[in-house]
């Protein structure tokens, strides 16, 4: 009896113990202490906090602790990256100036470290700051090393911009000149004397062969300009995918048999019509043909594979040749980037083909990836179309390519931007192809309505906005449908085209991602994929 009461002793005391600290902590008022959970969410804050930021607990407590972040260095990435370094042993220290509710800047500096189970499993994580320590020298001082920091790196990108550039027009003039060369000296050659037909049949193959690189060259150029400018348009026709891939192949098969390279193809013709520019989209599969071709070595293997992998037609390209490092596998798409320039000469051409290709697909509301095991194990290139592209007696209409019947019937969408010139472009582009539009102009406004009893169709919401920007819109967004009934479709646009950004973007709960300036068909495409998916989704969960 008496070990029971003493036992009984023991575990109230250890709860009376915890309770005392939480409370201790709690109740501190000159430094903020908060803890975090793996998702980056508050779950504990305490009266420095509250004194500090100006939330009170019941409001900030469940919610992303990257609030707490000036604008300018969440969209940088600055709460992750602290959460990633709090993970190691040491934890991560950090000081520098933070957002208040209202706005304003202070001054912190302080620490993050894990929070680790018995296992060594993070279970979450925990903030000390003190707020406004040290004079303001110091913190001048401090301000100062942080924008002299941040210029050197913005420096440092400017001129690894600047040098990637004139490396670019040095491989331009390069392979512009490399087939001029040819037709040059085998012209003289011809005009010397009447040669023999070996020699003539010869000559005339490598000037043709050779005229048709540098026009590739060229165009790729001109589509990097349009692309760049917003004038590449595409004309949307009905589209069967098989015989498209058919023609692409037999282009690069004199390429592919000169280094004895099997080329093979598994196409699946039943995986549907789809809508499309259908010379852009030969231009994706050959430009990825080829590039596969000309960086795998003789002897090897190249296959395309065409198939419905729902919610996608899926257009696969594989071979076994140099492959891609870990390093340089987030640059693939990107211009004015190589792995290894003097390989790419060797190899011949711009390095524009993926870059190309990156686009073309996005504008056809698809996406692109690729996958390697390292160097030398060769790549994937894998091209997703969106269910919505799918073949229809409703798509057929030509709407997207300018027919004056709408596309966009019936569709309520919610427009997010801060700028009312953007917003207003935006809600006009969607009514012309016959959508209701609802626009808002901060987050809070539109979250307020998405909430609510009705909601629209689709999103679309800009990602950089002053006070509560669009990644904190589409968290709250998300946490709010996990207690509630379906996902809405959501558009992130942003001036940021790089591979993270749009990474980050889909990421933090987005479908889709459009880099601005926004051009009008694309942004069309994209909402009527994604309300067409959203049908589908519905359909197969028996929601409709």
């Amino acid at each position: 009896m008496n070990n029971g009461e003493d036992h009984g002793r023991e575990e109230g005391s250890k709860w009376d113990d915890e309770m005392l600290f939480r409370l201790m902590v709690e109740s501190i008022s000159d430094y903020s202490v908060f803890a975090i959970d793996p998702e980056g969410r508050i779950m504990s804050w305490n009266k420095g906090a509250e004194k500090a930021f100006g939330y009170r607990k019941e409001e900030i407590v469940g919610e992303s602790f990257a609030v707490l972040f000036a604008p300018e260095d969440r969209s940088q990435g600055a709460p992750e990256r602290e959460l990633e370094t709090a993970g190691s042993e040491e934890g991560a220290a950090e000081e520098g100036w933070r957002a208040r509710k209202d706005g304003s800047r202070l001054w912190v500096s302080g620490s993050v470290n894990a929070l680790k189970d018995d296992e060594g499993n993070t279970i979450g994580y925990v903030k000390v700051m003190a707020v406004g320590e040290g004079s303001g020298r110091e913190q001048a001082e401090a301000v100062a090393r942080e924008a002299l920091e941040r210029e050197r790196m913005t420096r440092s990108e400017f001129e690894d911009a600047s040098r990637s550039k004139d490396e670019f027009i040095a491989l331009v003039s390069h392979e512009l000149r490399s087939p001029l060369n040819a037709i040059l000296g085998w012209t003289r050659i011809l005009r010397q004397g009447r040669p023999d037909e070996e020699l003539y049949q010869r000559a005339t193959e490598i000037i043709e062969r050779s005229a048709r690189m540098q026009s590739q060259l060229i165009e790729d150029l001109m589509d990097t300009a349009r692309i760049v400018r917003g004038k590449l348009k595409l004309e949307v026709h009905p589209v069967n995918l098989a015989p498209l891939i058919e023609k692409a192949m037999d282009v690069v098969r004199p390429a592919a048999d000169a280094k004895d390279i099997s080329l093979e193809a598994s196409l699946d013709r039943e995986a549907d019509q789809i809508t499309g520019d259908p010379d852009r989209l030969q231009q994706v599969v050959w430009n990825l043909l080829s590039n596969a071709v000309k960086f795998t070595n003789e002897g090897g293997r190249v296959e395309v594979r065409l198939g419905r992998v729902d919610p996608y037609i899926q257009i696969s390209v594989s071979d076994t040749g140099c492959g891609v490092s870990s390093e340089f596998m987030p640059y693939l798409f990107e211009r004015y980037r190589q792995a290894d320039a003097s390989g790419a000469r060797r190899k011949g051409g711009l390095g524009l083909g993926l870059t190309l290709v990156r686009q073309l697909v996005e504008m056809h509301g698809g996406s692109v990836t690729a996958e390697s095991e390292g160097e030398g194990k060769g790549a994937t290139f894998i091209v997703k179309l969106p269910v919505r592209a799918v073949y229809t007696a409703e798509t057929e209409r030509p709407t997207l390519a300018g027919a004056q019947t709408k596309s966009l019937d019936g569709v309520w969408a919610a427009v997010v931007d801060d700028e009312a010139n953007a917003r207003e472009l935006i809600t006009s582009v969607l009514e012309s192809y016959g959508a209701q539009v609802t626009a808002f102009a901060s987050a809070s406004e539109a979250l307020e309505m998405l909430t609510s009893g009705s909601r629209p169709d689709v999103l679309v919401c800009d990602l950089a906005m002053p006070g509560e920007d669009g990644f904190s819109l589409i968290h709250k967004l998300r946490e709010w449908e996990k207690a509630h009934d379906g996902v809405l479709p959501a558009v992130a646009l942003t001036a940021f085209g790089r591979v993270e950004d749009r990474t980050r973007a889909l990421y933090a709960g987005f479908q889709m991602h459009i880099a601005k300036p926004v051009e009008p068909v694309e942004l069309v495409i994209v909402v009527r994929s994604l309300i067409e998916r959203g049908w589908q989704s519905k359909v197969k969960t028996g929601k409709a």
